[in-house]
């Protein structure tokens, strides 16, 4: 049994305007099940959301911006699906011990947002930069005490070499960055 095994890993980031969205979470996914992580995707919404709510999130600036006529949607539906996801999105964030962020040039609010609900929480984030670190804001919150080095990394390919470090007990953790991981592991 891996260090990971049945912790729950969200994966941030944009959405909107974003055609590799859906692809690089799929792969993702797949990989992090393999360690027996459970993953959440936010491109995967409740069924039980209202309909408005299982849109494409893209086609609601257009709306709100006027550019397009809603067609099955109200302008009120756009709001109230946004209010919907949102509070959604953050409350599983609220519930996950740990996150995979991909942060390219375009970074949206709403991955902003969740990140640094993780960050807040004291939950570990790890950032795949592939156009290196845009944000010294971000860089601060992010690795506040923590070597940036073990948070940032340039592709995906040095993030899941950590990432299964970690996993394989090749890297030790901070206990209280990890507590229910780590409090099982120790029973185990």
């Amino acid at each position: 049994m891996g260090f990971l095994q049945n912790s729950r890993c969200y994966l941030a980031g944009p959405v909107e305007h974003d055609v590799q969205c859906v692809g690089w979470r799929l792969e993702k996914t797949n990989l992090l099940e393999k360690m027996g992580v459970v993953v959440y995707d936010p491109m995967l919404k409740p069924q039980w959301l209202s309909k408005a709510a299982q849109t494409d999130p893209a086609n609601y600036l257009d709306i709100v911006n006027e550019l397009v006529e809603p067609t099955e949607l109200s302008k009120q539906d756009v709001f109230d699906a946004a209010y919907e996801m949102r509070d959604v999105d953050l409350r599983i964030v609220s519930v996950v011990d740990w996150a995979i962020c991909y942060h390219p040039k375009k970074f949206t609010v709403g991955t902003l947002e969740e990140v640094l609900e993780m960050h807040r929480s004291g939950k570990p984030v790890f950032y795949c930069c592939p156009d290196g670190i845009l944000s010294t804001w971000l860089l601060a919150a992010a690795s506040n005490k923590y070597d940036y080095k073990r948070i940032f990394f340039k592709n995906w390919e040095s993030l899941f070499a950590h990432i299964e470090k970690i996993n394989n007990g090749e890297i030790q953790v901070e206990p209280y960055m990890w507590p229910g991981i780590t409090w099982h592991w120790e029973k185990s």
